[in-house]
């Protein structure tokens, strides 16, 4: 619990974990979107993406959890 409110600029490590998987879904959205615009480069940055939202969506996911634990 207490790893979840370690303050960084301010502001608790779940807060800014959230911002991160939110900017990391975006990222993965846009990616996709060149995709379909024909880029080819864009597929292999996407899965990346993806990758990442994932694990920062889980991480993100137990720390919010473990607060009311």
């Amino acid at each position: 619990m207490q790893i979840a409110f370690y303050i960084i600029l301010g502001k608790p490590l779940v807060f800014w974990l959230g911002i991160l998987t939110i900017l990391s879904f975006i990222f993965t959205y846009a990616t996709g979107l060149r995709r379909m615009r024909g880029s080819r480069w864009a597929i292999r940055w996407h899965k990346r993406f993806a990758h990442s939202t994932m694990v920062l969506a889980v991480i993100h996911g137990m720390l919010g959890i473990l607060i009311y634990i």
